[in-house]
This record gives structure tokens, C-alpha cells and sequence, in this order.
């Protein structure tokens, strides 16, 4: 298993001098730590003629730490940063993917949400403060009816902490279609997360309605999807809900969800009632 923080042992060297040199320097530092901590790096993947290179992580490396330094400079407590396309556009962006630069804040423990999608922020950020861990962001991509589960599914920017094993962690080529209305580069991270009770939830509502709508369940011990062209190259987790599929249906708010490990309802029970907001159970 790999450590429950991969980053715990990296010290932030941000600050301590300055020039190209220095972040050529720190950038390297932190490539060499990704590659320790994944299974393999799927250089090419061959219907699409898509390619990863060293190149491409190093630029990814290099916006994680920009967006570090931004948190540490503003002193900013989470993030919700928007990829597509400011980023990944070759068109009308930097023409690179943020998805392995928000793996690395996430692992660091800055809360940082993709799509800028700030309820799914302060939700991560709530939760990451009641339980000391890593948040999952995910998208409900499938119900599962089989296993009376649901799929949660995200474009690639899953933290490495989360997942099964190491061994189980692939770093992808993102698709060129993420870099729409051009193409993008760089890498999706790629595993089952580590089957085990979760909760997961997410705050939603308006003026005057404000809720979290959360649930309890269990993350089966089931590889990464195959079928498609996509699935494969994401983080997932098929959920085994302890109520009833459509019930949670009918209250779900978006179609992002944050996940954490453990039995948290109580707590943000008792938060909503401090809040004065509705718990959604």
C-alpha cells in the first residue's frame, strides 16, 4: 500500500530563491516523486496516436506549484480551479491539463475542486477539515444496479493517496479532446480507490435553502472499468450505497460528489444543525 500521504515527506521549497534555475530545480524534485509513486506511465496509447512525455508531466508539475504558490501567497484555504479550456487549450490556453497538478494539491491537502465548481470546493474543504483526509472529487457518472451501487468518476485529477495500491496507479495521456476548441497535453492519473466505508457528500441549494445532501456506503473491490475509450484512463470508485439508489437519485445535487473514508454522517449532521442548513439524508 502506499502511504496515506505520498507527499508528507516533501518540503515545500517554494520561496527559497528564485530565477528559472530554481523552479527548473524544484519541478524536476517533484517529477521524480510522481514517478516513485505510480505503477506506470502509459507513454502511448496507440488507437489515437496519443502521447505522454516527461516534457508534459514537467509542465504539470510546474502549474501544480504555481497554484501552491498562489494558495500560500493570498492565503487562500481551498480552490476551485477551472481546466477547461483556460489551461488545456493549445487554442485559448496553455495546452496542458491540470488533472495531475490538482492530484498533488490534493495530496498536499489544498482542497482544489476542478470545473471551479466552488459548492463542490467549500464541500471538499468542510470535509477535509472534519476528517483530516484526502477528499475524492468525482463526477456520479453510472448507477450500477447489479451491485446496487453507483459510480463516481473523475476526468483524471484523483489523488494518488486514494488509490487501491500503487501498483494499481497509471498515468494516462489526456485526451486531445479535453483541449477543446484545440487539443491538450499531459497526464490523467488512473486507479480503483482502496475499497472501504466512505461517506460522501455535497453541499447545494439557494438563498434561504441551503443543504448537504449526503450518504453512506461501502467502495467495492472492483478494477477500473475497461470498456470505452475513456474509463480506463480515470480514477473511480463503484459504491455500494447503504440506502436505496433512487432515492439518492431524487435528492442529488450536480453531478459532483466528494467522498471520504469512514462513517461521517453524524458529524455533518451536527454541523448542518450549527449551520442552520438542511441535512439531506
Amino acid at each position: 500500500m502506499i502511504p496515506t500521504n505520498p507527499w508528507s515527506g516533501y518540503e515545500s521549497l517554494i520561496g527559497r530563491g528564485s530565477g528559472f534555475e530554481q523552479a527548473k530545480y524544484i519541478s524536476i524534485k517533484v517529477l521524480a516523486r510522481v514517478k516513485e509513486t505510480v505503477g506506470r506511465i502509459v507513454g502511448e496509447v496507440p488507437e489515437t496516436g496519443e502521447t505522454l512525455t516527461d516534457e508534459d508531466l514537467l509542465v504539470q508539475c510546474k502549474i501544480y506549484l504555481a497554484l501552491k504558490k498562489l494558495v500560500e501567497d493570498e492565503g487562500l484555504d481551498a480552490i476551485g480551479n477551472k481546466c477547461q479550456p483556460e489551461l488545456s487549450s493549445s487554442v485559448c490556453g496553455l495546452g496542458w491539463a491540470a488533472c495531475l497538478s490538482h492530484s498533488l494539491l490534493n495530496d498536499d491537502g489544498i482542497m482544489c475542486a476542478c470545473e471551479a465548481d466552488m459548492p463542490s470546493c467549500v464541500t471538499m474543504f468542510i470535509l477535509n477539515r472534519l476528517t483530516g483526509q484526502t477528499v475524492f472529487f468525482g463526477d456520479l457518472n453510472s448507477v450500477v444496479r447489479e451491485k446496487g451501487a453507483i459510480r463516481l468518476m473523475n476526468c483524471g485529477s484523483g489523488p494518488l493517496s486514494m488509490a487501491k495500491d500503487r501498483d494499481s496507479i497509471a498515468l494516462w495521456p489526456v485526451p486531445v479532446m479535453m483541449g477543446y476548441p484545440g487539443t491538450s497535453r499531459g497526464a490523467t492519473t488512473s486507479f480503483p480507490l482502496k475499497p472501504g466505508p466512505v461517506t460522501i457528500a455535497k453541499l447545494g441549494g439557494g438563498k434561504g435553502t441551503a443543504r448537504i445532501h449526503m450518504a453512506t456506503g461501502t467502495v467495492l473491490d472492483m478494477p477500473v472499468e475497461p470498456k470505452g475509450l475513456f474509463p480506463e484512463r480515470w480514477p473511480q470508485a463503484v459504491i455500494g450505497l447503504d440506502g436505496d439508489i433512487d432515492s439518492f437519485l431524487e435528492k442529488a445535487i450536480g453531478q459532483h460528489y466528494l467522498l471520504v473514508y469512514g462513517n461521517w454522517k453524524p458529524e455533518l449532521v451536527e454541523l448542518c444543525d450549527i449551520l442552520g442548513i438542511e441535512a439531506d439524508i
